[in-house]
């Protein structure tokens, strides 16, 4: 959570990611742990031997009127870190396909997509979303720019009794 002169200005949630190609889960029939006989009773659930290899940023929203402050990459960079603390190797969000001004704030981040669209129904109509993913240990970070290119070094001058006069 960001809080701003002592009011909330946003906050972020993540957790382990939902989408079975991501979490290592499945929930379709014929697969590990999921029966397709008509009538069978679930096979008892295994807890997982290691942690989901990756996160979900499930919502990262800032107050109306402080967008563009800094306040949504210091959430991001924030839970990029307690992706990190997790041991995810990837993090993930779902952005709606039309909102370019997030598409942008994430891929300036290092997050692109990867290929995963679905849609979900809001009042009858279908809202497209777009699944977006990045390494957790990728120093490209919404608050990190790769570092300037660096000018080859200029060869010194030369000495004062040296120079010539035209």
């Amino acid at each position: 959570m960001a809080v701003r002169e002592g009011t909330v200005a946003g906050w972020a949630a993540l957790g382990p990611a939902r989408d079975p190609d991501l979490s290592g889960t499945s929930d379709t029939p014929g697969s590990p742990g999921v029966s397709d006989a008509p009538g069978a009773a679930p096979p008892a659930a295994e807890p997982p031997a290691d942690p989901p290899a990756a996160g979900e940023l499930f919502a990262l929203y800032v107050t109306p009127g402080l967008t563009g402050t800094g306040i949504g990459r210091a959430l991001l960079t924030a839970g990029l870190d307690r992706a990190r603390a997790a041991g995810w190797e990837t993090l993930c969000l779902w952005v709606v396909r039309g909102n370019t001004r997030a598409r942008r704030f994430y891929e300036r981040a290092g997050f692109v997509p990867d290929g995963a669209e679905e849609a979900y129904e809001v009042a009858g109509v279908n809202v497209p979303e777009v699944r977006y993913r990045r390494p957790v240990a990728s120093d490209a970070g919404p608050s990190r720019r790769p570092p300037a290119p660096s000018a080859p070094p200029s060869p010194p001058s030369p000495p004062a009794s040296a120079r010539t006069s035209s």
